[in-house]
Parts: C-alpha cells; structure tokens; sequence
C-alpha cells in the first residue's frame, strides 16, 4: 500500500469541510490516512475512537457526502480519485471487493453509489417455439414486469435452419441459436455500469442470457453513448435565442 495519501486545499477549506467540527475534519483526515488505495478502511470505530470524534461527527461526514458507510461497516473516501493517483507499480487494489462493486466514478473523480437498475434481467427468459415445418424458429425475449404486471414480448425472428438439412449439414439446436437483446436494455444496463463493456457482459451472463454474437452491438451501444458525451451541450441561452428566431 502506497504510504502518501493527498488532500485538495479547495476540499478542506471549501464551506462545506468548514462547516464540520473540529473533531469532524480530524476523522475525516485520519479516515483517509487509513484508507487502502482505493480509499476504503474498515478502521471507521477505531479511527473515531482515536480521534475523540462522536456519531454527530460521522453522520455530518456523511451528510456532507465525504464518506460513505456500507452496511457491512466498511467506509469509503467519496472524493478519493480526485486526489490520489497512485502508480500502478505502488498500487494495490482494496480488498473490500463487494463494496467497491456497488460504487461508480463520475468525471470529477467523485465515488457515485450505483442507481438501482431500472430492469429486471431476471425476469429475462428465453422461449423458443418450433414451427411445424421446419422452416425457421422464433425466439422470444420474455420480459415480465417488477411488480408481476402484464407480461411483454419482443420477438425476435431468428435466421432459418432448414436451409442448412437441406444441404445435408445437421440442424442448428436450440442451444446454438443466439438471442436478440433489445438496444434499450443493452442501453440501460452499460449505463448502469458505467458504460463499462465488461461489466455489462458478466451481468447478462450472471443473469443467464445467452450474449454470444452480441459483441458487435454491444459495442456499438457503448460507441453511441461516448459519442454523446462528447457532444457540446447547448447554451441556455442559444436555446432562449433560437426560440425566438
């Protein structure tokens, strides 16, 4: 673990670290001095106790959005990546893996607890349906609603498989076939996680919906949302200007 630990001067004599108490700013100094490198410590008590600091002190920290206490008692410096840059020869990533899963970095390189999903991947199953002659198969992405709600579908026609015995080459199994994901949900999900591809990938896995042969869309899901980030927002007052030409 890296033995240096950095601290903004706009941070510590911003309003809102003045307003803390004394013993308020002295725990939120030592909380950082025991962070690990990603900022988390699981020495909250201790570091209070040390410190002479009270449960008003620590619910100020977090009032104020300096810290944040998980509920397994593990806590973490919320502007941690603002500060520190740690080599990657000296850093070592924190063992409070559960924890930091549940965290996102904004741009300011801020700590953003993770919105709830706004879906429900469980409530993803995959139903194929054979048609008699064997000429294609449909597969349908059954989305059931949260709240046990009227059931949606979106199908999706899957390429043919009769083409292929008429060759005389084996018919593709029902295994082999590729499920078609709605972009809005491809959408929702890399949002969720950040836009991070890989994170997006290992929830559709974990939630058992078949993403093979979806690299290509996923990625240009996850292109379009860079895209927009990069685009200048509009000027209020362009906006107020145009409205009235």
């Amino acid at each position: 673990m890296a033995q240096r630990r950095m601290f903004s001067i706009d941070e510590l004599q911003s309003d809102d670290f003045l307003e803390l108490s004394a013993n308020a700013q002295i725990l939120y100094v030592q909380l950082s001095l025991n962070a690990d490198d990603d900022g988390f410590t699981s020495r909250l008590k201790m570091t209070q106790r040390l410190c002479g600091a009270g449960t008003d002190d620590i619910n100020d920290l977090k009032k104020y959005g300096f810290i944040h206490i998980f509920k397994s008692g593990v806590s973490v410096i919320m502007n941690w990546n603002a500060n520190n840059q740690i080599k990657k020869d000296r850093y070592h990533e924190t063992t409070h893996k559960d924890e930091k899963e549940q965290l996102i970095l904004n741009d300011s390189g801020w700590y953003k607890l993770k919105e709830k999903p706004n879906y429900n991947l469980h409530g993803y199953k995959m139903d194929t349906d054979w048609i008699q002659n064997g000429s294609n198969m449909d597969t349908q992405v059954v989305k059931k609603g949260s709240l046990g709600s009227e059931v949606k579908e979106v199908k999706n026609s899957v390429d043919e498989i009769g083409k292929d015995s008429l060759k005389g080459e084996p018919s593709k199994t029902k295994n082999q076939k590729q499920s078609s994901i709605p972009d809005e949900l491809i959408k929702k999900v890399l949002l969720h996680n950040g836009n991070d591809v890989n994170k997006t990938a290992l929830e559709f896995i974990d939630s058992e919906i078949d993403i093979s042969g979806m690299s290509d869309k996923i990625h240009r899901i996850h292109d379009e949302i860079e895209n927009k980030k990069k685009e200048p927002k509009k000027n209020k007052l362009d906006e107020v200007l145009n409205g009235i030409e």
